[in-house]
């Protein structure tokens, strides 16, 4: 390679990195454009009331469902220590039985309708917001 082909080159290459540096600069201005930050008042100052109501449901159903984990365990273990008696105390083992399997119930119904108001409410206020 000859020095002009080189000086050329190198010409070139430093002009490449000016661009890219020119670029990289207008990057880091659109970015800056594009995340500014909001306080949390002014997050919410556009909210009504309808808006809070399903912020407040969704809130609770969330909370609920999340909740339902430990309380699922408790009634489980109860029911495994019925089934390790059971043949002490045979009579009463069956009562028992019927009544933890009707509290399941009664959890699974709670589960159902709470994680339908949380997972139903929550995208509804986010999409309200947008």
């Amino acid at each position: 390679m000859s020095q002009q082909e080189s000086h050329a080159l190198s010409v070139d290459s430093s002009n490449i990195s000016k661009m890219k540096q020119k670029n990289n600069n207008n990057g880091e201005e659109e970015r800056k454009k594009i995340h500014q930050k909001v306080s949390l008042l002014k997050l919410f100052s556009f909210a009504d009331s309808y808006d809070y109501l399903l912020m407040i449901l969704g809130s609770i159903g969330a909370c609920l469902h999340g909740a339902s984990v430990p309380v699922f365990f408790i009634f489980f273990g109860k029911m495994i220590n019925i089934a390790g008696l059971a043949y002490l105390f045979p009579a009463q083992t069956s009562h028992k039985v019927a009544k933890y399997s009707l509290d399941f119930v009664y959890l699974s119904v709670v589960i159902l309708f709470s994680s339908w108001i949380g997972l139903s409410l929550l995208p509804n206020y986010v999409a309200r917001t947008l």
